[in-house]
């Protein structure tokens, strides 16, 4: 007989919310990630931080907890200059 280990993952009440707050978008024009985390903090949008998902998404989130959707919102001509296809997480 043999044993199979299987890892179960159990999402916190923290983890939905950090995941909730955030949203996944695409990066335009092969731009690397670092390159468009400057150009966000550079416009003032010191709040926002973006994390790298691979190919060419990104996660953006905010470490200061507001709703990453109504700042993109607010802003939206700005992130889509190197933003596109942006959805919840």
């Amino acid at each position: 007989v043999t044993n199979v280990l299987v890892r179960k993952y159990c999402t916190t009440l923290d983890d939905a919310q950090w995941a909730l707050n955030g949203m996944v978008a695409s990066v335009v024009n092969g731009e690397a990630v670092s390159v468009v985390q400057n150009r966000v903090k550079d416009a003032g949008f010191h709040e926002l931080d973006i994390l790298p998902l691979g190919a060419d998404k990104v996660f953006v989130r905010s470490v200061s907890g507001i709703d990453v959707a109504t700042v993109v919102g607010n802003a939206k001509e700005f992130f889509n200059l190197f933003l596109s296809d942006w959805v919840r997480w």
